[in-house]
Order: C-alpha cells, then structure tokens, then sequence
C-alpha cells in the first residue's frame, strides 16, 4: 500500500479508504511513525481510518538511531521512551473515539511499540527482525508463546462511574437559551 506525506497523491488516500472498507483478508496495517518528527497530522488521520474500520494496528517507530543522546546511552535511551510515550498518549487519545478498536484487541492496536533504525552500525538494525516478526504474528504466520512481563504499567485517565441512583440532580435555574441543569 502506497505510503503518504511528501510525494503521495491525494487519489491515494481515496483508494487506501475504499480497500479498508471492502478488505476480506486484511489482518492488520503497520504504521511506520518517524521517531524525530514524532506523531504527525497525517499519523493522526491514518490512526483515525485504520479504527473507524476496526483494522489492528501495529507501531514501528524508525529513525531511532537519530535520537542518540551524543554518546551519552541513558539519555538516548529516555529519549526514546519519551517518543514511545507520546506515541502510546496518541493512541488512547484516538481509542477514545470507539468502542472497538481497543488496546491489545484483536480488532484494536497492538500495545508494543517496535523500535528501529538502521543508521547506527553498532545497533544490528535496532529492532528489524522484532518488527518482521510482529508483522508475521499479524498475518497469523507465526504463533506468539511468549510470556508477557509487564515492567512498568502507563496509567490511563481514571474515569469515575457513578449508578443512576447515585446522581444528585441540583436545582434547574433559567438561562438565555433554556433551562440549565447542574449536577
């Protein structure tokens, strides 16, 4: 499939949108966001079609190599969770908007983020093979038997839920436009 930002045509965009909708045997789309420039506009719009047509997707974030903390690994290295953080911010924020398309969902994205860059020539190409694997993990190539650990968990916004019962109604008071409610 066709790639977009600089010389992408605007007819594409209307074919990818077309083959999402009527796809039989799509498995998933990959989304490549560039590590230095970070999540895009056009990332946003793509992440908004890939959910409104439930399509899993997973991250390959490229470029990491550039992010190189001038010889210092620790600085690089949080550098590079900063961008994954930031990454992971967009996708809740995107998730938002469905009821569906969910983290770690068959139909939602994938919550790994893979990391590459093939500048560093001490890197081994940071990451390719992870993210070849995940793709082949996608199309259904490959089963997944490793054991998850999670080291560190991202909070999400707590959301508090409250019952209909629990719903305090205050007094209605009269404003310009009708009536206002406050609760």
């Amino acid at each position: 499939m066709p790639g977009y930002g600089l010389g992408s045509e605007e007819a594409w965009g209307v074919q990818i949108a077309k083959y999402l909708g009527r796809r039989a045997v799509l498995k998933g789309a990959v989304l490549l966001i560039d590590a230095v420039a970070g999540v895009k506009e056009m990332d946003r719009m793509v992440l908004e079609m890939l959910r409104d047509h439930d399509v899993r997707t997973s991250i390959v974030l490229t470029k990491v190599d550039k992010l190189s903390g001038e010889g210092d690994p620790e600085r690089a290295e949080k550098r590079v969770e900063e961008v994954c953080l930031s990454v992971w911010d967009e996708l809740r924020r995107v998730e938002q908007a469905s009821l569906t398309w969910l983290e770690g969902a068959e139909k939602g994205w994938e919550t790994e983020i893979w990391v590459t860059g093939a500048g560093d020539p001490n890197s081994a190409a940071l990451g390719v093979a992870g993210a070849r694997w995940a793709i082949c993990r996608m199309a259904g190539l490959v089963e997944d038997n490793r054991v998850l650990k999670i080291s560190g968990l991202v909070e999400k916004p707590v959301q508090k839920i409250v019952s209909f019962d629990q719903i305090k109604f205050a007094a209605v008071s009269s404003g310009k436009h009708g009536r206002l409610a406050t609760f």
